[in-house]
């Protein structure tokens, strides 16, 4: 896979990946205006032995919460538990905070890879839009 685009790339739990030949990747195909950035990875030299399947095994065992009007910390701890205990103590951990500019945040959630993401995801939205509207709720009395 040594030099390969990935921008379109699809990856899923399913996804086999331990044994892939590659030095490096680029995940764009074209390069950002006025440069010749296609986001090479790694940005220089090539991936050691299991480095590549370690860089994209991040994207599989993980759910993107994407928050467009900033994050209200108190209602996202309080949904991430409430999921947690809905999925028989699952133990969910974020992996990472993105910040896209504009309001834009995307948190990367760790899930156990046997656990249904999707359903993590819908769930997470629904306790963590109940809690806004609790919050809101105790504001107006």
């Amino acid at each position: 896979m040594t030099g390969a685009c990935l921008e379109a790339w699809n990856i899923e739990s399913s996804s086999l990946l331990d044994e892939v030949d590659c030095r490096f990747v680029y995940l764009k195909e074209h390069p950002k205006p006025g440069t010749d950035d296609q986001e090479r990875r790694p940005s220089s030299g090539g991936f050691q032995a299991g480095e590549f399947s370690k860089l994209f095994e991040e994207v599989i065992d993980t759910v993107d919460l994407i928050f467009r009007n900033g994050i209200d910390s108190k209602a996202f701890v309080n949904a991430l538990r409430d999921v947690e205990v809905k999925n028989e103590n699952t133990p969910l951990t974020v992996q990472s905070i993105e910040n896209k500019g504009d309001g834009v945040l995307i948190l990367k959630v760790t899930v156990p890879p046997n656990k249904d993401k999707e359903k993590i995801h819908q769930e997470f939205i629904e306790f963590y839009e109940h809690q806004l509207l609790e919050q809101k709720q105790k504001y107006e009395a």
